[in-house]
């Protein structure tokens, strides 16, 4: 294969990428797929988690040429119920472990931002290593969209990962887009649940977390450069910069990376925080309601007058409001319910060491 020799017995390479492969959105689409393997076998990494892989027939593509390069062991994950463009590749042999679907996130507040049609989860996967078997949970949380930053379902779907992980004896690796900060509440929620040691301080929003007889050696940014897609276009390959991380075994025990996080008072901080956010939404619900019913009042009387253009308008304004104020308001308001179900029945349990 091509690229740098597999790490010895005592490491491990893992490369987490969002490589933007999302139809009729992203640019010069195949041709940057096409480039990947090859990128990525330049670094030699020996376990690779790719999102954002929407597309069967792309998945089939880079699994033919990540086994050129290297890595004959391929998983993609988009089976019905688990379309959430998860990409798994390895130098050595996978077992799937299933994939668990987050349950927030799939009702649009606005139609546009494209996360509700992902059907986002994690892909839980066994690498059998030859320094010990350990699990790569592959994943990608609910993006921001500019002053929409969905921190409630980033949070419910938070908890769910580290509750996919609750079973988990081995090592465990979480690589992914999680669309969030170190220092933002969900992060913070992830890693004190889970017992999760941050291998990347400050990368960005995709990120990779160990717990279990693993130390970091050294991570860095990659596969940010421009390339030549044929054409006389040249392109990065993604939006997304690549994170490489180079892991040691350890002792089960030993010291963590960093500091681990108190459960207990991250836990308190998200009981508050979801009990407030569920309160204004509840307001914001019943303001939608009456705003909406309101309009409907106006628009009935415009009709009646004739003023058909300006009651259409306010029809339009009426439909927003009533679809915010009957169908999101109480979606948010039963998924931050269940967050602090999930929260306050976190309590009964000790996450494990990092």
């Amino acid at each position: 294969g091509l690229g740098a020799a597999p790490a010895q017995a005592d490491g491990l390479r893992v490369l987490t990428w969002n490589v933007w492969g999302v139809p009729w959105v992203s640019p010069d689409l195949d041709a940057r797929i096409d480039a990947v393997a090859p990128a990525v076998a330049e670094l030699g990494p020996d376990v690779v988690a790719l999102q954002e892989v929407w597309e069967p027939v792309h998945g089939a593509r880079l699994a033919a040429a990540f086994e050129s390069a290297g890595y004959p062991h391929t998983l993609h994950f988009v089976e019905p119920g688990r379309r959430g463009g998860l990409f798994v590749a390895s130098r050595h042999p996978l077992r799937d472990l299933g994939y668990v679907a987050f349950s927030q996130g799939g009702v649009p507040l606005v139609p546009w931002h494209v996360d509700w049609m992902a059907d986002k989860g994690v892909a839980r996967v066994r690498v059998d290593a030859p320094g010990g078997a350990f699990v790569l949970a592959n994943t990608h949380l609910q993006a921001t969209y500019g002053a929409f930053e969905y921190t409630p379902i980033r949070l419910s779907q938070a908890l769910e990962l580290a509750e996919a992980l609750d079973d988990i004896e081995e090592p465990v690796v979480v690589a992914g887009d999680v669309n969030t900060r170190q220092h933002e509440l969900p992060f913070r929620v992830l890693r004190a649940r889970a017992g999760l040691t941050d291998a990347a301080p400050g990368f960005g929003i995709d990120a990779l977390l160990y717990r279990g007889g693993l130390a970091v050696r050294e991570w860095r940014r990659a596969l940010t450069e421009r390339r030549d897609l044929g054409g006389g276009v040249r392109r990065a390959l993604s939006d997304h910069p690549a994170l490489f991380v180079e892991l040691d075994r350890a002792e089960p025990g030993a010291a963590p990376g960093s500091a681990p996080l108190d459960w207990d008072r991250v836990r308190e901080e998200a009981l508050g925080w979801a009990a407030s956010s569920r309160v204004e939404w509840d307001q914001a619900s019943w303001g939608a309601r009456l705003g909406g019913l309101a309009f409907v009042a106006f628009v009935v009387v415009l009709l009646r007058r004739r003023r058909r253009r300006v009651g259409f308008a306010l029809a339009a304004c009426a439909a927003v409001l009533l679809y915010l104020g009957f169908v999101y308001g109480p979606a948010a308001h039963q998924g931050l319910k269940r967050t602090l179900t999930a929260l306050e029945a976190a309590a009964l349990q000790t996450p494990p060491p990092p």
